[in-house]
């Protein structure tokens, strides 16, 4: 379950434009791949899925669009900043056809102008061929030691960036800021699984290591294992006695 990345939100916003996405017989080719590829989607933001990366650049250009002509830039990006506060107000908007926001321009309009934009930015980041624009290659993992506010340091104390899975709605979180996009810069800081039963086991992982010391052996050696989504266990392997006890007693 830690490591669900289905966005549940982006299936119901794909529904919510699929009239749209079905119309595109006017379209360049490209525009109408990604429009298919979007309907058929299960809403899986793996690391390696191009739908993934297709509908977060155009859900921010839909967003962008739909919404900077009204509010101007600063009050954009401050509207867009922390993405639940955001997300069913707009949502709410595109799911109207007849909504007073699409009085200049159609949901048709905005939709078709969002996902030629969409395409136009994949293909200037990571190519035209469609099966190169995976969301690990845009949704990127940098973390940060506190000493890494320091340019010079940075990149030295620094973890990554490397691909990162999951968007800002699923269980395995993965939020970007919209005034950045898509760098993750919240997700879990822990993963832990503790399975109750008369053989108890459990597991472990942070995502980089257990000391915050750069020239520990343990600053960032647990990584690896983070990106392979694997634990450490924690499960002793010496016979458990039920009959002793730790009696701490204050003198």
């Amino acid at each position: 379950m830690q490591l669900d990345a289905v966005s549940l939100h982006a299936r119901a916003f794909i529904e919510l434009i699929g009239p749209e996405l079905r119309d595109l017989s006017d379209e360049p080719a490209d525009v109408r791949s990604a429009a298919e590829r979007l309907l058929s989607w299960d809403g899986n933001c793996a690391e390696d899925s191009v739908e993934a990366a297709i509908f977060h650049v155009l859900h921010h250009c839909i967003l962008s669009n739909l919404l900077k002509p009204e509010l101007g830039e600063n009050v954009f990006d401050a509207y867009v900043e922390i993405l639940n506060q955001c997300i069913v107000p707009t949502d709410s908007i595109l799911g109207d056809p007849q909504s007073i926001w699409f009085a200049g321009k159609s949901r048709n309009a905005l939709v078709r102008q969002s996902l030629r934009q969409a395409c136009g930015e994949l293909t200037a980041e990571l190519g035209a061929a469609i099966e190169s624009w995976r969301w690990g290659k845009i949704d990127q993992l940098q973390i940060n030691h506190a000493f890494g506010r320091s340019k010079l340091l940075k990149p030295l104390l620094g973890v990554g960036p490397f691909a990162a899975s999951g968007d800002g709605m699923t269980i395995n979180f993965g939020f970007y800021r919209h005034s950045n996009p898509y760098a993750q810069t919240a997700g879990p800081s822990l993963r832990f699984t503790v399975e109750f039963g008369a053989q108890p086991s459990s597991e472990f992982i942070l995502p980089t290591g257990q000391s915050g010391h750069p020239l520990s052996r343990h600053y960032r050696d647990q990584t690896h294992l983070w990106r392979q989504r694997r634990g450490i266990d924690l499960t002793s392997e010496q016979p458990r006695h039920r009959d002793r006890h730790l009696i701490l007693r204050a003198d």
